[in-house]
C-alpha cells in the first residue's frame, strides 16, 4: 500500500468516526465523553 493510500484511508476513517460521534451525541449525551 502506498503512503498516499494509507493517508486517504486514515482520513476517511476519521471522518466516519466523527460522524458517528456527532450522531450519537445528538441521540444521547453522556454515553460518549465528546459532544
Amino acid at each position: 500500500m502506498k503512503a498516499g493510500e494509507r493517508m486517504e484511508r486514515f482520513l476517511k476513517q476519521r471522518q466516519f468516526q466523527e460522524h458517528n460521534i456527532a450522531a450519537n451525541a445528538g441521540q444521547s449525551t453522556g454515553s460518549r465523553g465528546r459532544a
